[in-house]
C-alpha cells in the first residue's frame, strides 16, 4: 500500500480543514492515529518521551526554550506565541545529544502548520534483567554509529521495571551494557538499527524490541500479548546442543511457567519441540482439564537430533492459522532461514503469515543472536537474549 506524507498534506490547513483531512485519511487507509491532538500540538514519530526539541523564534537571538513530548510523542505548544519557529529534535540518550532532524513551523490562531513530524528515527525498547529480575535504576553505555560514520556515546537510565528507549537513526550500537553497583547485564554482539519503516507520518512506528536477560532461569517473562485475548504457542529447540549446561532445565522450566501464565490469563496456548522433526503436545489448542498430561510431556523433553527451524513454523501456522503471537526458543543457528537475503529468506517467508507476531529467544552466548535479532524485528515481536 502506498504511504502518504501527512505533513505534506495539512501545512497550512486550518484547524477545520485539518479535521476533515484526517477522517478522509484514516477511512481511506483504515489504519488508526493517536488520538486526543489538540490543535496547538503535533505528533513526533516515533512516538517517545526520549527526545527533546530546542525550539527558538525564527529570527530572534533569544535563547531557544526546552520541550518534551509526552509518552504518545505529543508536544503541547500553548506555551508559544503565534509565530515562526525552528526546531530541533535531539536523542535523549546519546553524549553528545543527536540531532535527529530540523524543521520549521508556524503557530496562528488556527494552530499550527504542521501536525505531525517524521524523524527518521526508531525507538529501541530495551529491558535489562539479572537472574529474572528487572535492573531497575542501571546506568546504561554504549556505542552508536550512524550510517554514515558518525559515533556518539549512549548514556541513560533504565527505569524501575529496567526498562530504557533509545530513539536512534539508521545505525549499529556496540558494547551496550546496563551497570548497578556491582551487577553488569550486557548486550552480545551489536545492535543493528535498520532504515526507517515507511509508514505514514502520523502513525506511530513500531519500536524495536529487546529484552537482555543474565543468568536467567526461565524466558516465561518474555511471553507478553497484545491482544487481551491471545492465541499462544511456543516453540522449543530440543537439538542435540541443547544438552549442554542448564538449557533444558530452562526450556522445560519456560514450557511450564508459559503454560501456567497463559491459563491464568485465559489465553489459548499450544507446545511443541522441535529438531528436524516436531513434537506436539497436543493435537489442537491445550483444554483446562489436559494439565496432568501437559506436565508429564514438558518432563519427558529431553535433547536430541539436528535442527531446522522452518518445520516447526510452518507446522504450527497450518495448524494454527488464527495464532497470535509465536514464540521461538533456540540454543544455535536458524537454518534454514537467512535474516537477510540467501535462497530462503525470513522477511518473505515470514510475509505469508503477517497475522501473527514471531519472538525470538536466543538462549546461550553461542546462539545467532543478531540473526535472531533481525528475525525478530521482521516478524514484528520481541527478541529475547538469554545468557
Amino acid at each position: 500500500m502506498a504511504t502518504v506524507n501527512l505533513v505534506d498534506s495539512v501545512k497550512g490547513a486550518t484547524t477545520s480543514e485539518y479535521g476533515g483531512i484526517r477522517e478522509a485519511f484514516l477511512k481511506a487507509t483504515g489504519l488508526t492515529a493517536i488520538e486526543g491532538q489538540d490543535v496547538a500540538s503535533f505528533i513526533l514519530n516515533p512516538p517517545s518521551d526520549s527526545i527533546y526539541l530546542c525550539v527558538r523564534k525564527i529570527g530572534s537571538s533569544i535563547q531557544a526554550m526546552r520541550l518534551r513530548p509526552d509518552s504518545r510523542g505529543v508536544i503541547d505548544l500553548d506555551c508559544l506565541e503565534n509565530e515562526n519557529y525552528e526546531i530541533e529534535a535531539y536523542s535523549m540518550s546519546t553524549d553528545p545529544p543527536l540531532l535527529l532532524h530540523k524543521f520549521q513551523m508556524k503557530k496562528s490562531d488556527d494552530g499550527v502548520d504542521v501536525h505531525a513530524v517524521d524523524l527518521k528515527a526508531t525507538a529501541l525498547d530495551t529491558r535489562f534483567s539479572k537472574s529474572d529480575t528487572p535492573l531497575g535504576g542501571a546506568v546504561v553505555l554504549g556505542k552508536f554509529t550512524d550510517r554514515n560514520g558518525y559515533s556518539c556515546n549512549l548514556n541513560g537510565k533504565t527505569d524501575n521495571q529496567g526498562n530504557i528507549t533509545l530513539v536512534l537513526p539508521e545505525g549499529v550500537i556496540e558494547n551496550l551494557i546496563a551497570k548497578k553497583s556491582e551487577i553488569v547485564v550486557e548486550k552480545q554482539g551489536t545492535i543493528t538499527l535498520p532504515p526507517p519503516s515507511a509508514t505514514p507520518t502520523n502513525i506511530p512506528r513500531k519500536p524495536k524490541c529487546i529484552m537482555i536477560d543474565s543468568d536467567t532461569s526461565s524466558f516465561s517473562a518474555t511471553v507478553k500479548p497484545d491482544e487481551p485475548d491471545a492465541r499462544v504457542v511456543v516453540l522449543g529447540d530440543i537439538s542435540g546442543s541443547m544438552s549442554c549446561g542448564t538449557q533444558m532445565d530452562i526450556l522445560r522450566r519456560s514450557f511450564e511457567e508459559i503454560f501456567d501464565k497463559c491459563q491464568k490469563n485465559k489465553w489459548k496456548i499450544s507446545l511443541a519441540s522441535w529438531d528436524t522433526s516436531v513434537e506436539w503436545c497436543t493435537e489442537t489448542w491445550i483444554q483446562p482439564n489436559e494439565n496432568e498430561h501437559v506436565k508429564l510431556w514438558i518432563k519427558n523433553q529431553h535433547a536430541r537430533g539436528n535442527n531446522d527451524m522452518r518445520n516447526p513454523i510452518d507446522d504450527c501456522m497450518r495448524r494454527y492459522p488464527d495464532v497470535t503471537d509465536v514464540y521461538i526458543m533456540c540454543d544455535g543457528d536458524v537454518t534454514p532461514f537467512n535474516a537477510y537475503q540467501g535462497e530462503l529468506n525470513w522477511g518473505q517467508h515470514r510475509a505469508k503469515y503477517e497475522q501473527a507476531k514471531f519472538h525470538f529467544i536466543a538462549l546461550g552466548r553461542t546462539a545467532s543472536h543478531e540473526s535472531m535479532e533481525a528475525m525478530a524485528f521482521t516478524g514484528g515481536g520481541t527478541f529475547t537474549e538469554s545468557t
